[in-house]
């Protein structure tokens, strides 16, 4: 029940705060931005090569993308 209401109260906050950059253009811009920067740090050729590693490893056709991409992010 806590964690609920705890979730609930943050989606309620983010709820203007995502209009609002919605309103003046400033999301699209952001979400351009991360983009721009993922793709020159390189981040998109390294995922591309962990999937390719992973198909190889499990011999699937539908690799897990969680299991791939979470790493990332640590």
């Amino acid at each position: 029940w806590v964690v609920s209401r705890t979730m609930n109260k943050g989606a309620q906050m983010r709820a203007p705060i995502n209009q609002k950059l919605i309103e003046t253009g400033e999301r699209e811009r952001l979400k351009e931005l991360l983009r721009a920067k993922l793709i020159e740090c390189g981040w998109k050729d390294q995922l591309k090569a962990r999937c390719k590693e992973f198909k190889k490893k499990k011999k699937s056709l539908r690799p897990a993308w969680l299991g791939m991409v979470k790493p990332c992010f640590y």
